[in-house]
């Protein structure tokens, strides 16, 4: 019986030197910032968000190319219940790279 006892014995302090090793590891990694979420898991305020019309209108294309935008997911859709919403940054970063070179003020 002695020798079980030892054996389960020295398996919990094995057991216990990796859990504090893999401590000391995680402490020396910086944390992940928020970056590294991703924008459709992440939760938004409704600040930070805009209707698919209100997006159109600001980058003054049509319906039709934001949804084309969306579907080659160079803007992300947020889906709130039944409702899509757009994450604000990125509209308004896609009117630099959409909307400007497209000679739209």
């Amino acid at each position: 019986m002695r020798n079980r006892s030892e054996a389960i014995y020295q398996t919990l302090l094995a057991m216990l030197q990796l859990l504090q090793e893999r401590k000391m590891t995680e402490q020396a990694v910086p944390e992940a910032t928020d970056t590294a979420v991703p924008p459709a898991l992440k939760t938004y305020s409704d600040e930070e968000l805009m209707t698919v019309k209100e997006a159109y209108l600001e980058l003054k294309i049509s319906r039709n190319t934001l949804d084309q935008l969306r579907r080659e997911q160079k803007l992300t859709s947020v889906f709130k219940k039944r409702n899509v919403r757009l994450i604000r940054t990125e509209v308004e970063a896609a009117k630099k790279w959409y909307s400007l070179i497209k000679g739209k003020s």
